[in-house]
């Protein structure tokens, strides 16, 4: 529809979602707002659960509209990954766009939750270990309970979308896919949108990988948001690539092998409704 967004990248959190989020931005027929995840159709939802992040959130239409107005003919997208866990935003995207194409990333739910209270360990969000955090099942902590764990629970998300939009509108990307061959996904991702020259496919090393830091200093710096953007925008994007790999180290994905037990169980019937849901062989992630 004309000068509506155009196409959707929905979720999973800790899925890809950032990789093809700056590749696509990097094409020339493509425009990403500068605000990576605006959160419009799901900001009621992310008020209400006043989560821990502090993430921009547009709330107005006009506001809204405005993040687009240097588009041109350009095609627009929107990656805002709250769109995929609230049960209303499928709904309020299809009422805005009925054509919108949606894209959703997927990632084993036991990485995806291990990557997640990573990264908000490392960004000083939380300490508590993740075996405290699913033993108290949200009880004292409800929104840690809901950020490891419950988005992890992707059948009944995907299947909101699915009830909606017609499958020529809608692609899945594990992953796994992501990781091996990032370079067929832009492809296919380009081919979904309707994009038929595929002479360029740029791909940015801006990429969203799990770390440590190797100095405290670095660390503790890096937990204060308004430091983090200020460095983003003063530093080019390759240096600031070499010099995370530099001064990082790749972070230890380990858990208690009696929480891992514990997760299998408590994602396994969702697998294998998502499997048949979305056509894709998820034996491995068992």
């Amino acid at each position: 529809m004309k000068d509506k967004v155009d196409f959707f990248i929905v979720g999973a959190p800790k899925a890809g979602t950032t990789s093809l989020h700056n590749s696509l931005a990097l094409h020339d027929e493509i425009f990403m707002p500068e605000i990576k995840e605006p959160n419009f159709f799901s900001s009621a939802e992310l008020r209400s659960d006043n989560l821990y992040y502090n993430e921009i959130i547009i709330s107005s239409l006009s506001d809204y509209e405005k993040l687009f107005a240097g588009a041109g003919e350009k095609i627009k997208g929107d990656a805002s990954v709250s769109y995929l866990f609230y049960p209303s935003t499928a709904s309020k995207i299809f009422n805005y766009n009925p054509e919108a194409r949606i894209i959703i990333l997927l990632r084993q739910p036991i990485e995806r939750a291990v990557s997640h209270y990573q990264m908000d360990k490392r960004l000083g969000f939380v300490n508590a270990p993740m075996e405290a955090i699913f033993a108290d099942e949200g009880n004292n902590a409800p929104s840690y309970f809901q950020q490891y764990f419950q988005l992890g629970k992707y059948a009944k998300q995907v299947k909101r979308y699915m009830d909606l939009f017609p499958e020529s509108q809608m692609k899945f990307f594990l992953f796994e896919e992501v990781k091996n061959d990032f370079r067929k996904v832009m492809k296919d991702t380009l081919l979904f949108l309707g994009i038929k020259n595929l002479d360029s496919i740029p791909v940015s090393e801006n990429q969203n990988a799990s770390f440590d830091f190797n100095l405290p200093l670095l660390s503790n710096l890096y937990r204060h948001a308004r430091i983090r953007k200020r460095l983003k925008k003063a530093i080019p994007e390759r240096f600031a690539t070499s010099l995370m790999k530099t001064f990082s180290r790749k972070s230890k994905s380990d858990i208690s092998d009696k929480l891992r037990i514990q997760l299998k169980e408590f994602y396994r019937d969702d697998i294998l409704a998502l499997s048949q849901l979305i056509n894709k062989n998820l034996n491995h992630w068992l």
